[in-house]
């Protein structure tokens, strides 16, 4: 009886373990483009780094417009090129990881040049596409919270 249990039991084991490590090294490849984006703001290669970092089918929604991959880069640059943003934070609170799609929920402090500090709660989609993960998609929460008030 004990060889049977042994016999489930430990192939289980390996399995979960090696599901656990598959997550995490996903999360942590989240994690990672979440502080390339936070450096992109302050940084002169910034437009490259949301290049490399997000997904051809991006699409970001701001002050209730939507803005597609071009368009934010194109947006990146004229930040960049005004110096508008002198820190950039973004504290991941939860990435819930589900197949080639994944969720991040955090909240992003910017100090800009003139002093003001800006913070909004955000949930970024992420999505693997050939093994890599990318940015797909940005919503402000508060606009989401607004829809469903």
């Amino acid at each position: 009886m004990k060889k049977a249990f042994l016999i489930i039991i430990v192939p289980l084991m390996i399995g979960f373990s090696l599901q656990a490590q598959t997550i995490s090294s996903d999360e942590e490849q989240i994690r990672e483009i979440v502080k390339n984006f936070s450096v992109m703001w302050t940084t002169q290669n910034g437009v490259q780094i949301g290049r490399e970092n997000s997904s051809a089918n991006f699409m970001c929604i701001l002050n209730q417009k939507s803005y597609n991959k071009e368009q934010y880069l194109e947006l990146i640059s004229n930040v960049l090129k005004n110096n508008q943003v002198q820190k950039h934070f973004h504290d991941v609170y939860k990435i819930l990881i589900k197949d080639s799609l994944a969720y991040e929920f955090g909240l992003i402090t910017m100090v800009m040049k003139n002093g003001n500090e800006q913070k909004s709660e955000t949930l970024n989609i992420f999505i693997k596409e050939n093994g890599k993960w990318n940015l797909l998609s940005n919503v402000p929460v508060s606009m989401m919270k607004e829809m469903f008030e």
